[in-house]
């Protein structure tokens, strides 16, 4: 029988305990890839916040599924906000100087939000936790083309937040973060990012310490600075 150096059998069971460890997440992603259409994706989880304790920040192993949705009716053809709809216009768009952008949202998903103190010096006085279920519409311009009443949006983004699949996320620990990523053209037809919801969703994981959730945009019923 061929005997192994003490070092070779240690490596050779890390191996094994890896790949064992790896099965069930390779597992997963296959079968959420074989189900997805154009526009999903498994997105990682970037952090919670405690339902008791909003202020901390813990990990957690979770992805889901980029869910793609319909584009909503939120303005009507001039750009005035419809009903249930409020609109701020953002000057510079965060990490794009050459851009600008209106950013519409709803009154009912502001009122049903998770407000509290925040605890990021020089930011909002008060950090907000969406509610499953809201949305946020962004359309981007060229220039300061938000403030033009006969400019036409680039593309227009959308944000949803869904509820977590209870199976695999404590519901009743931490608060929801399954917020979902879609873009469309100006006509409202899908509008393919090249880089994938991925990279949407790094980009807005980094909010989740500057506002409180998953979205840069602090409202007006936010806007008091420390």
């Amino acid at each position: 029988m061929q005997h192994f150096p003490h070092e070779t059998r240690i490596l050779f069971s890390v191996q094994v305990v890896c790949v064992l460890l790896l099965i069930p997440f390779l597992a997963q992603c296959n079968v959420q890839q074989k189900n997805e259409r154009p526009g999903e994706e498994l997105l990682p989880a970037v952090g919670f916040r405690l339902l008791g304790s909003p202020q901390e920040i813990v990990p957690w192993q979770y992805y889901y599924l980029n869910r793609v949705f319909s584009a909503p009716s939120y303005r009507t053809p001039s750009g005035t906000p419809l009903p249930g709809w409020r609109l701020r216009v953002i000057d510079t768009r965060r990490f794009f100087t050459n851009q600008s952008a209106r950013v519409y949202y709803r009154i009912e998903d502001v009122q049903q939000s998770h407000l509290f103190s925040s605890t990021y010096q020089g930011g909002p006085a008060i950090m907000r936790i969406w509610p499953v279920g809201a949305t946020l519409v962004l359309e981007t311009f060229s220039g300061r083309g938000a403030f033009m009443s006969d400019a036409t949006p680039v593309f227009v983004d959308c944000i949803r937040k869904f509820q977590p699949n209870a199976g695999h996320f404590p519901v009743d620990t931490l608060f929801a973060g399954d917020w979902c990523y879609q873009r469309f053209s100006a006509d409202g037809k899908p509008y393919p990012v090249l880089a994938g919801a991925s990279a949407c969703h790094q980009c807005h994981g980094t909010a989740l310490r500057l506002t409180g959730d998953l979205v840069f945009t602090v409202v007006s019923e936010d806007r008091e600075e420390k």
